[in-house]
Order: C-alpha cells, then structure tokens, then sequence
C-alpha cells in the first residue's frame, strides 16, 4: 500500500479539495482544475469532429470538392 496507505497526503488534499467543490455546488467535471482541463479538451475533440462530420456531409450532397480544395488539382494532371 505504500508508505503511506489510504492516508497519502497528496491523495487527501486532491478528496477533500474535489469534495469541497461539489459541496459549494459545482459540477464534478469542474471541480478540480485538472477535471476542468480535461473537460475542456473533450469537448474540443467533440466539437472538432462534429464539424469534420458536417463538412463530410456537406461535401457528400454538394458532390464537389468545396473550399480549401475547390481548385486543388492532384499531383501529376495538367
């Protein structure tokens, strides 16, 4: 278990900080700024695909490439 077991000073502070939060109301993907990094990133891998997504689409029923490769001609035509 360690030198210190279940009593890790750094474990402790990392609970009571996390349930102070939730205590003072907060949410408990925002309670540590840890959780509230990680939060952030999520939702920006979310968001970034779910843009990806809709430009696949978009492009899918325009049935043309739309910009930036509207006039990209691949390598080796003229």
């Amino acid at each position: 278990m360690g030198k210190y077991g279940l009593y890790d000073p750094k474990l402790r502070k990392q609970v009571e900080l996390y349930s102070q939060a939730l205590l003072n109301g907060a949410k408990s993907e925002e309670a540590r700024p840890f959780d509230r990094r990680l939060t952030m990133v999520a939702k920006m891998f979310a968001i970034t695909s779910l843009i990806i997504g809709f430009w696949n689409l978009f492009v899918l029923f325009h049935g043309k490439l739309i910009w930036p490769y509207a006039h990209h001609k691949p390598p080796g035509q003229a």
